[in-house]
């Protein structure tokens, strides 16, 4: 028996519109990403025909929105860089730590694909009362928390020899 909240619709349930109209998830989403787009002053922010929107931060990340009827939410992901779990157990294992409770991760939860060896942070946001001003601030805490997790991912791992750069290189004759 599932129980649900009284008065909260289903996820991905259609809401009501102007003149009772319902509103499908995909234009609640699309409704909600033009609204981001103009508070970050990029009119006419819209989801591509494969349905996605990607933005770029500080020419250092770039984020993924997309609108997920299966999961009745807006969805926000993001590859971290290459990561072979087999090499690395340490960092799975801070990944692991790290979506306990979510607290390092912003409640966004870090994965592995198996297909193509990258890490991802990836989060489902559900539109239902959520206006611009709050997808920003989760936005915002979404890309930082990536950033942080990137970085942690392009350091070597604890004990790994330092890297000598140019000067351990030369040679002297």
């Amino acid at each position: 028996m599932a129980l649900r909240p009284r008065g909260r619709p289903q996820p991905g349930a259609p809401a009501q519109g102007a003149g009772g109209r319902a509103v499908s998830l995909r234009e609640r989403c699309a409704r909600l990403l033009e609204a981001l787009g103009r508070r970050f002053g990029i009119e006419g922010l819209a989801f591509d025909e494969r349905g996605l929107c990607a933005l770029a931060f500080d020419r250092r990340m770039t984020v993924y929105l997309a609108a997920d009827t299966r999961l009745g939410g807006m969805v926000l992901f993001a590859t971290l860089g290459e990561f072979e779990p087999a090499e690395r157990p340490d960092l799975l294992l801070a990944m692991l730590r790290g979506n306990f409770m979510w607290r390092v991760t912003e409640g966004a939860t870090l994965a592995v694909d198996p297909e193509k060896d990258v890490a991802l942070l990836v989060q489902c946001l559900s539109p239902q009362g959520l206006e611009a001003d709050q997808l920003e601030a989760r936005l915002e805490g979404f890309v930082n928390a990536a950033l942080s997790w990137a970085e942690r991912l392009q350091r070597p791992p604890a004990g790994a020899p330092e890297r000598a750069g140019l000067a351990g290189m030369m040679l002297r004759v």
